[in-house]
């Protein structure tokens, strides 16, 4: 698979390196400057080429510092082409799984309120989404889950989300927004993997 850096700016940069390493020798290592209070942040690794559809599943493992427990911070992210982004990450406050949306008429937003990111150590991330079936022009309502360390993350909603049109681009990274200022901080994501079927944390 090719990925396509976003450039590095404003203080925002991805590099590998091994301070944090899951498997061999080196991770992706994502860099974000202080933030100030009401201000964002991102830095992701954008693939555009391959979404399989009509099954999708994308697996990844972070390492995410607990200065992040009161933030949100996203993750995964799925784009649709003039419908938003749906994105997996934590939810600010708690740690807890989020599944947001940019677009909360066509899909909108979940959290969990059993299942919690973990900090200071990595921790297994899978996401699926299935493709719905149009029928008369209609949109078509798809099924989406989410697992962590291979536990099934079973309180996230939507649940049946709007698959139509399916999605254009996958980014893996780095998005944080905040109320509070935030410190300088790094995420490392490794073993990042997609595929037309269950790829489970062992692979």
């Amino acid at each position: 698979m090719s990925w396509r850096d976003v450039p590095s700016s404003g203080g925002q940069t991805a590099t590998v390196d091994g301070t944090h390493v899951l498997r061999g020798a080196l991770a992706l290592r994502l860099h974000v400057d202080p933030l100030d209070p009401g201000s964002a942040a991102r830095v992701q690794l954008i693939e555009g080429a391959v979404v399989p559809q009509p099954s999708l599943f994308v697996r990844a493992f972070a390492y995410l510092p607990s200065s992040l427990q009161g933030f949100n911070v996203q993750l995964l992210a799925l784009t649709q082409s003039g419908m938003g982004t749906l994105a997996v990450g934590t939810h600010d406050g708690t740690g807890a799984v989020l599944l947001s949306s940019t677009n909360r008429t066509w899909n909108p937003e979940g959290t969990s309120i059993g299942s919690f990111f973990p900090f200071d150590r990595w921790v297994c991330i899978e996401w699926e989404m299935e493709k719905g079936v149009a029928s008369d022009g209609g949109t078509g309502a798809g099924s989406t889950r989410i697992w962590l360390d291979d536990a099934l993350v079973s309180d996230v909603q939507p649940m049946l989300p709007n698959t139509r049109p399916w999605f254009a681009a996958l980014a893996v990274g780095v998005e944080v927004h905040n109320n509070q200022a935030a410190p300088a901080f790094d995420v490392w994501l490794d073993e990042i993997a997609l595929s037309s079927q269950r790829i489970t944390c062992a692979k």
